[in-house]
């Protein structure tokens, strides 16, 4: 009769959630149409500026062109650089004439048509004017001052430096220092003043023939005190001299760069090319102008639709999301009818003593057998997912194999009537390493050793079939009392377990597991699991029952891989103040070494290593005392924490924080 009521509860739960996997799936719809009408508004939009976008662009891109032209035809005129000339012929092939002919047939009225016929009139007048001041920029005496720059004041300048770079004769030591400290000043004078030179020689202006005057004064002045000076063989008044002589020409150049017609092209790029250059601009301009005034009338147009356009994707977002938060609705009363059943299989269900990521742990009881078990139930939006299902299918099967005593044992699998799968295994009185650490603090030496020496048994009988945990951590290691004997380790949870032969053929490269306790080799691939990947884990267990704390601590898991990979973790007895057992510790750091071959090869080797350390025994003494004093208070933040507790890595259901009395 119970079985009957329980099946009826079950259809009465499980019926809305065929509704509410349709409702999710008509949300998506509708977010998509949402999506679709943005990008149509975009899409038109990008539409509508394009019809006088071309005009536009161009003309902008045109006038850019136009005035790199001819600022690289002020620099031929300057100079004459060759590379100035091909810049130009580049710019009119590459730029400028792509652009006027886009311009052209991007013209649609009869005005932009006129204005663009006058804009090429006018840049073809442009390049002609350019090919002229081209051949007079070339002609003898077009630059006199650049010439006579070239010709004599550089020659000037590097004897000059030459000289004034060699050691001064022999005199006294006073005139020695004072000669040599002289040549050293005017090396640098005349080095200014050519730089200066030069600088005027590109662009004149006032400020820089004052800077040159100034110049010029100074290294006088200073070739004037080196003439002065007397020694032996009276050189540095030859090089005084040849200081002075580049003084000179440097000032008659700076008189010829000063006159009006320094530059015989000047006149004709001031007179007509200029004036040119100021008629296209005007066309541009007027381009310019007329198509943004065209475009600003379409778009308005444009915008005052979209608002149409806009209500109705708001519209659908809103009946997205009231499709989305029915869906969950539906999904929250299937749980909650998942929680009121009364039986599953043969098990008679109680309290819900725990949930997580793929579903929900239940107290319960053999209906015949009168066994308190644990029923943990696949639920939530993982219920009907085949992935989610082969993974927990995988889940019991390969736990199921296993039988050390210090592992969970598994009872049963089924699948309900509506397909919920579930499976029951022990149900364990006792706290998790979590609990255990956060209600008291670091644990004891010899009782840690105790713990990870039951740990290795457990891992041991896995590994021998060829299983990997992948997901040892402290919430995953319950403290249990069984049978009276207080101590007993259970090894729980094991979600992630995966054959050794399939991880080495695997090419993934991703992580699974929890970041604190993953071994450097995990986090580079997946591929890389192996036994002292499990070993690592303990080791790093064995780190958080002796300091309290985990090996590395940061706000993100981002740095906690990082280091997990890059950084030495402080040893036990520094981060905890005080001194620990040297054969222990030394043990956990072996197990922590960043290079899996530097670590115990096996379990049963790491075993061996806790059963001969020089340790204190943990005695079964000790246990019940410790049970006797904190065992209630911390089984009752066990129970305090247990829905609120994560569920690892990738989904994974952490049995280790919830399954308890």
């Amino acid at each position: 009769m119970s079985r009957t009521r329980s099946n009826s509860s079950n259809r009465r739960s499980l019926g809305p959630r065929r509704a509410g996997r349709v409702l999710p799936l008509i949300g998506m719809v509708a977010s998509l149409l949402t999506v679709g009408f943005t990008l149509w508004i975009q899409a038109a939009m990008q539409h509508q500026s394009e019809v006088a976008g071309p005009l536009l662009r161009q003309s902008q891109m045109l006038e850019s062109a136009l005035g790199h032209s001819f600022a690289a035809l002020q620099e031929w005129i300057a100079f004459g650089e060759p590379a100035t000339k091909i810049h130009r012929a580049r710019l009119w092939r590459d730029e400028i004439a792509p652009r006027l002919e886009r311009l052209e047939s991007a013209a649609t009225s009869g005005d932009d048509e006129r204005a663009v016929y006058d804009l090429r009139t006018e840049l073809q007048t442009i390049k002609i004017l350019q090919w002229q001041i081209e051949d007079a920029a070339r002609s003898i005496g077009n630059v006199e001052a650049r010439f006579l720059y070239e010709d004599e004041v550089v020659t000037l300048r590097t004897r000059a430096v030459r000289y004034l770079a060699q050691p001064p004769a022999k005199g006294s030591r006073a005139d020695q220092a004072d000669a040599h400290l002289l040549r050293s000043r005017l090396r640098g004078m005349v080095l200014q003043t050519d730089a200066a030179l030069f600088r005027l020689l590109e662009n004149y202006t006032s400020g820089h023939a004052q800077k040159l005057k100034q110049l010029t004064e100074l290294t006088r002045g200073l070739a004037r005190q080196l003439s002065a000076i007397k020694l032996e063989d009276g050189l540095h008044s030859v090089f005084a001299a040849e200081v002075l002589a580049f003084v000179e020409r440097s000032e008659d150049v700076l008189e010829v760069r000063g006159q009006k017609n320094w530059n015989k092209t000047n006149s004709l790029f001031r007179t007509e090319l200029q004036p040119a250059e100021e008629r296209a601009a005007a066309l541009l301009a007027s381009i310019v102008e007329r198509q943004e005034r065209r475009l600003i009338k379409e778009t308005r147009g444009l915008f005052r639709w979209s608002f149409v356009i806009l209500a109705l994707a708001l519209l659908v977002g809103v009946l997205s999301g009231a499709s989305i938060y029915y869906a969950y609705q539906l999904e929250d009363r299937a749980d909650r009818a998942l929680a009121s059943a009364k039986s599953l299989g043969q098990y008679a269900l109680g309290d819900r003593i725990g949930s997580g990521g793929m579903g929900q742990v239940f107290r319960a009881q053999h209906a015949l057998l009168r066994r308190p078990a644990a029923i943990k139930v696949m639920g939530g939006t993982h219920a009907l997912d085949p992935e989610s299902q082969a993974r927990f299918l995988k889940e019991v099967q390969l736990t199921s194999t296993l039988s050390h005593p210090n592992t969970i044992a598994i009872y049963d699998y089924g699948r309900s009537a509506k397909g919920l799968l579930y499976y029951a295994m022990e149900l364990l009185d006792g706290v998790s390493l979590d609990a255990l650490v956060r209600s008291t603090g670091p644990v004891p030496p010899a009782r840690v050793a105790y713990i990870l020496g039951q740990i290795c048994g457990s891992l041991s009988e896995a590994h021998g079939l060829g299983l990997l945990h992948r997901d040892i951590k402290p919430s995953n290691i319950m403290l249990v009392v069984k049978g009276g004997v207080p101590d007993v380790v259970k090894v729980l949870d094991f979600g992630l377990v995966s054959e050794i032969a399939k991880l080495s053929q695997s090419t993934t490269a991703g992580l699974v597991g929890t970041p604190a306790y993953l071994a450097p080799e995990l986090v580079v691939a997946e591929s890389n699991a192996s036994v002292r990947s499990d070993i690592y884990a303990i080791g790093a267990i064995g780190y958080f029952l002796l300091t309290g704390t985990e090996m590395f601590e940061f706000d993100n898991v981002e740095e906690v891989l990082r280091a997990q990979v890059e950084d030495e973790c402080e040893r036990p007895s520094i981060r905890l103040g005080a001194a620990l057992p040297v054969d222990l510790e030394a043990i956990v750091m072996g197990c922590l070494a960043k290079e899996p071959g530097q670590r115990p090869a096996s379990t049963n080797d790491l075993e061996r290593l806790f059963e001969s350390a020089d340790l204190d025994a943990w005695s079964r003494t000790e246990a019940h005392a410790w049970w006797t004093q904190y065992g209630e208070s911390v089984r009752a933040l066990s129970r305090d924490t247990a829905d609120s507790s994560s569920s690892g890595v990738g989904g994974n259901f952490d049995i280790g924080s919830r399954n308890l009395v």
